[in-house]
């Protein structure tokens, strides 16, 4: 049975301009339902996901959030956004999700500047469809940055002018030098660079 073209999948807006030979992805209802569950629709954007150098650690005198606060939930919410088409957030989810165990405040509020950043961003589309056909590599790492001294390595893959993998992860190792920091990092990327060959 044909049902048609395909409007909408696991939560995002399909679209497509057979004109221009691209379609786009949309997430804007997904976001907009987690911004009113979490009754953050009268609270202002901001413009990054999370601050810059900002420590998410268990600090001793912050208080826990207790059992009442749904931070596993917002956690859930935020990974699924994350994997499905917002690359830009992957590195702060994956250090808050270090603590769904016992958040603390801190913790809490960090996630609802999240929430907070893709309210902003929540019209942007991800297209497909550019007349660039082969795979563009970006990849970097920071040295030692976060309390726990191990290195963030990303990367992101673009496939005609969209993005169709990307990873931001703590590297398993303390490396001595940021050589051996980029070098690490490279060697993940090359990884899937050739899985996408």
């Amino acid at each position: 049975m044909n049902l048609g073209p395909m409007h909408w999948l696991l939560g995002m807006e399909v679209k497509r301009d057979h004109a221009a030979q691209a379609i786009s992805l949309s997430q804007k209802a997904y976001l907009s339902s987690i911004i009113a569950w979490f009754h953050l629709e009268d609270a202002p954007s901001i413009s990054t996901p999370m601050e810059a150098r900002a420590q998410l650690v268990q600090a001793e005198n912050d208080t826990s959030t207790g059992p009442h606060v749904p931070y596993k939930e917002i956690i859930g919410s935020l990974m699924y956004a994350g994997k499905a088409m917002w690359p830009d957030i992957a590195f702060t989810v994956l250090a808050l999700t270090q603590f769904t165990q016992d958040p603390a405040r801190t913790h809490w509020e960090a996630t609802k500047c999240i929430i907070r950043y893709l309210k902003g961003m929540r019209d942007l589309e991800l297209t497909y469809g550019s007349s660039n056909t082969r795979i563009v590599r970006y990849t970097d790492a920071n040295h030692a940055s976060q309390y726990h001294r191990h290195s963030i390595l990303g990367y992101a893959f673009l496939v005609n002018g969209g993005t169709v993998s990307w990873s931001s992860k703590k590297q398993s190792v303390v490396a001595l030098y940021m050589t051996e920091t980029e070098y690490m990092a490279t060697t993940h990327t090359m990884k899937e660079a050739l899985w996408l060959q």
